[in-house]
């Protein structure tokens, strides 16, 4: 990792490059000049500055950390979205069906309409 090159690339001083990661401009010299970067250095280079760096030195990123967020809120939605297309294709069916149960309703209580009258017609017969 050449922080150099790649502070460059950002255009920050070493000022500026150090005091984002809590480091002093000599620092940022001292690992500039070839000093050795220590494993916590890299890291926290590589998630401050992560969307500067190629994707292989990327160790954590915050922009890798959000986009797996937004890719997992992607997939929820769209299986959402699924799951409403299909819904809304059933309306019509579900509109059908409940067209058919009134018709049947209204059969049974013409059903039941028809036998109260022959009941009546009954009970009137036995008692004339």
């Amino acid at each position: 990792m050449n922080i150099k090159e790649l502070r460059s690339k950002i255009g920050l001083s070493q000022k500026e490059f150090g005091s984002r990661l809590g480091l002093t401009s000599q620092s940022i010299t001292k690992f500039e000049a070839g000093g050795k970067l220590t494993e916590t250095v890299k890291k926290l280079i590589s998630y401050e500055f992560a969307e500067f760096m190629p994707e292989e030195e990327r160790l954590f990123s915050k922009s890798t950390a959000g986009e797996n967020a937004l890719k997992e809120e992607i997939k929820k939605l769209e299986l959402e979205r699924t799951e409403l297309q299909h819904q809304v294709e059933q309306i019509p069916h579900l509109k059908e069906q409940i067209s058919l149960l009134k018709r049947n309703i209204q059969s049974l209580e013409d059903q039941v309409d028809l036998y109260k009258k022959m009941l009546n017609i009954e009970s009137q017969s036995k008692t004339a």
